[in-house]
């Protein structure tokens, strides 16, 4: 009789723990103010965003801006989009993703996203490469003043693309990777430009990358 009532009382305890959790779960989906696994966030980013299912090409950590905070490259094969949670004491919190269309044909889409907190900045490239002839990424920094009544624009600073950033999935290649901020001259539009070379150095798409974002954490 003894132990029928301990099997009893375990039954009722598992039973209001799970109760419990799946009451956690639905609040949390339905109010967005944090969720049990990291996982989940990405799933609440893809239909904020009308993506589809995607799968994750690469995680990286960020702990300038948050000891939690992680980042996901995923893809499917009409979208590439970067998105990011952090553990706050609700659980995990979705951030805002970016997402580019890459249902047109293309040889380069790329885009990126300026993320803040306390003084410390970074930025994210991220991208899909779908020409074989590309062989070399360059990200070009480039700002534009009037003068003469003019717009000019200047090249501010560069950097290439190591192989390092590059991942391939499904037999297409993406990149991400990660540049701190940079000053600006005051009063200034502001152009990251990509850039795509094949072997020998000629170019095979160049254009500002107009798809981005900001973040800025409190």
């Amino acid at each position: 009789m003894k132990q029928t009532k301990v099997y009893s009382r375990r039954r009722t305890a598992l039973r209001r723990i799970a109760i419990a959790a799946i009451a956690y779960l639905l609040i949390t989906r339905s109010l967005t103010v944090g969720m049990f696994l990291p996982g989940q966030t990405l799933r609440y980013t893809e239909e904020r965003e009308g993506t589809g299912w995607t799968s994750i090409v690469t995680r990286k950590w960020e702990p300038e801006l948050h000891k939690t905070h992680m980042l996901y490259l995923s893809e499917n094969e009409k979208v590439t989009m970067l998105s990011s949670t952090y553990l706050t004491i609700y659980g995990w919190m979705p951030d805002v993703g970016l997402a580019l269309d890459c249902s047109q044909d293309s040889p380069l889409f790329a885009g990126w996203w300026g993320m803040s907190r306390n003084g410390q900045s970074v930025r994210y490239y991220f991208g899909r490469v779908d020409d074989p002839e590309i062989s070399r990424l360059r990200i070009r920094l480039e700002y534009e003043t009037w003068e003469n009544e003019t717009a000019q624009r200047h090249e501010g600073t560069s950097f290439a693309l190591p192989d390092s950033a590059w991942t391939e999935k499904d037999g297409r290649r993406y990149f991400l990777i990660r540049e701190p901020e940079i000053e600006w001259p005051e009063e200034t539009r502001k152009f990251p430009v990509a850039a795509a070379y094949d072997a020998f150095g000629n170019i095979i798409a160049e254009f500002d990358m107009e798809n981005y974002s900001f973040s800025s954490y409190g």
